[in-house]
């Protein structure tokens, strides 16, 4: 499993860095359509720091299998798959990497793909429907606990930036009817949401299941976890010893000066309830 936001593997990343190229020279050795569009230097933000503990990678739309070797190189501890409706794709199996011949608009070839993957890549159909289906069956069903999800070429489509918005208002739930003293010690959302009536099933699923959406020029990353006991709360969950030690600093130099925190100064208009009513 890999952890993305919780463990940055820095000193595995020095003692690599001499042996493994990044992808600016990767994608010369293989050239896929990607960097016509300038995606690999956020793809390389945003998997550089995992490289090495992804096992397993799915991309959706295969073509002449440039971009799978591609992966293949970049990742060298995955086994890379592809998916692809079009048989004539399968030539591009080699080494690690395996071609499956599917729709992803059918939920029955979906169904039959492995489970767990580290890294899902749509960049199959790029409609609307086609990246909506995908991702709500392949981010719940498909991905691992600490994946990432991507949805590639996204193009003049309003209605797709509408639902991974949506997604990223969910991932920063706040309980009904909470100030922002529970703020620090908001470690589990369960209690709040079996209270509350505001969100269906699907919607309580993205709110406990998505940490962030990085949403850039026609590229979307998704990365999944519980939230927020992998994201925000990770840190207090398992630095306890420390948080505290943070909280007595704190608490020290508040009850030493004349400091008064800013939640406290406006105590009867919380600032916190003011700006989520704003939101609404």
């Amino acid at each position: 499993m890999i952890n993305y936001l919780t463990a940055i593997k820095g000193k595995e990343l020095k003692n690599h860095e001499n042996d493994h190229d990044g992808l600016d020279k990767i994608f010369d050795r293989h050239l896929p359509t990607k960097q016509g569009h300038n995606y690999l230097p956020i793809y390389q933000r945003h998997f550089e720091n995992v490289r090495f503990d992804v096992k397993k990678v799915l991309e959706i739309g295969v073509e002449a299998g440039t971009s799978l070797r591609m992966w293949e190189e970049y990742f060298p501890n995955a086994d890379i798959y592809g998916l692809d409706i079009e048989e004539a794709c399968k030539a591009a199996e080699k080494g690690r990497i395996k071609v499956i011949i599917g729709d992803q608009c059918s939920e029955a070839d979906l169904s039959k793909l492995p489970d767990d993957f580290d890294i899902i890549i749509d960049d199959g159909l790029h409609t609307i429907s086609s990246q909506i289906f995908c991702f709500d069956y392949l981010f719940k069903n498909k991905l691992a606990e600490r994946g990432i999800y991507v949805v590639e070429d996204v193009i003049g489509a309003t209605k797709i930036f509408d639902y991974f918005n949506n997604i990223a208002k969910l991932n920063n739930y706040w309980p009904e009817n909470e100030g922002g003293e529970i703020w620090s010690s908001l470690n589990d959302l369960g209690p709040y949401l079996e209270k509350d009536s505001r969100f269906n099933e699907k919607e309580i699923y993205y709110i406990k299941n998505v940490l962030g959406v990085s949403i850039y020029r026609h590229l979307i990353f998704v990365d999944k976890g519980r939230n927020p006991e992998d994201g925000q709360a990770a840190f207090r969950l398992l630095n306890a010893k420390k948080w505290g030690q943070v909280g007595k600093i704190r608490g020290d130099f508040i009850q030493s000066t004349d400091f008064t925190p800013t939640s406290e100064k406006f105590s009867t208009k919380n600032p916190l309830k003011i700006f989520l009513q704003k939101l609404k």
